[in-house]
């Protein structure tokens, strides 16, 4: 690490917290519900108190998952 550059920190989750436009498209775009998504993404995280360096990134791959779990349903998610 250069001088002056800081190094990110683990944090939990942020109040307030909602996914960008970024995750937000990803999940429609695979025809999930991305508010009901966040809605259980954030019980999840305040519930068993994780720390991430990246929410943003934590909630990308929360939809990668659950695409891949659709895939093994026979394209029936959970959040349609």
């Amino acid at each position: 690490m250069n001088q002056g550059e800081r190094r990110k920190i683990r944090t939990s989750l942020p109040d307030g917290f909602v996914p960008n436009e970024k995750a937000l498209a990803m999940a429609a775009a695979v025809k999930l519900n991305p508010h009901a998504m966040a809605a259980e993404f954030r019980d999840h995280y305040e519930a068993n108190g994780n720390l991430f360096l990246d929410w943003q990134a934590a909630f990308r791959s929360w939809i990668r998952k659950e695409i891949k779990l659709k895939a093994a349903r026979g394209g029936q998610g959970r959040f349609l």
